[in-house]
C-alpha cells in the first residue's frame, strides 16, 4: 500500500469519527510523513480524499462542503463510479487511472487514494449519480 494509500485509510477513519475530511488528511499525513513537508502538502491526492468526502462518497461522513473543484477531485469521482460498475479494475490504480482521466501521464497518487478506499469498504456505491 503505497503512503497515499495509507493516509487515505487513516483519514477516512478520523472522518468516520467526526473529524472534519481536511483536519483528518493533515493529521493523517503528519503520521505518516512526520519530517516531510513537501510529502504532506501534495495536493494530488489530498484533492482526491476531500472531493470524495465533499460529494458524499465517504461512508458515514457527512457532505463538508470543504472542497474546491478541482481536476483530481473529478478523476477520483469518475474513479469511484468506474469501480461501481467495474469492480476489476481496482486491482491495477494505473488501469483505472487510463480508463478515467484519459490522460497519457502516470496518475499521480489519485488512483491510490482512490482504490485504498474502495478495497477498504470507505466509498458509497453510487452506480445511480
Amino acid at each position: 500500500m503505497s503512503k497515499y494509500a495509507e493516509i487515505a485509510v487513516r483519514a477516512a477513519k478520523r472522518a468516520q469519527g467526526g473529524q472534519r475530511p481536511r483536519d483528518a488528511w493533515a493529521s493523517a499525513a503528519l503520521e505518516v510523513f512526520p519530517t516531510q513537508q513537501p510529502s504532506r502538502d501534495k495536493s494530488c491526492p489530498r484533492s482526491s480524499f476531500l472531493a470524495l468526502a465533499d460529494a458524499g462518497f465517504l461512508t458515514n461522513v457527512q457532505s463538508s462542503g470543504e472542497a474546491r473543484k478541482s481536476t483530481n477531485g473529478t478523476y477520483a469521482i469518475e474513479a469511484v463510479k468506474a469501480l461501481c460498475s467495474n469492480p476489476q479494475l481496482a486491482a491495477s490504480p494505473s488501469g483505472l487511472w487510463a480508463r478515467t482521466s484519459g490522460a497519457p501521464k502516470c496518475h499521480n497518487s489519485q488512483m491510490d487514494v482512490v482504490v485504498a478506499l474502495w478495497q477498504s469498504g470507505f466509498l458509497v456505491d453510487h452506480q445511480t449519480d
